[in-house]
């Protein structure tokens, strides 16, 4: 599997590399972010 890199387009550096990822993968983590959100706006009282 291949990488993606982050790049400064001002002097066209490249800031960091990631490693690519699968489409499951990257909605696997964005159904874990939402989760983690959902939790912590309910711990703090929080509605939405």
């Amino acid at each position: 599997m291949g990488t993606y890199a982050v790049t400064n387009l001002a002097p066209g550096e490249t800031v960091k590399e990631y490693p690519q990822i699968t489409e499951g993968e990257l909605t696997d983590a964005i159904e874990r972010a939402d989760a983690a959100h959902r939790a912590s706006r309910s711990e703090n009282g929080w509605s939405d």
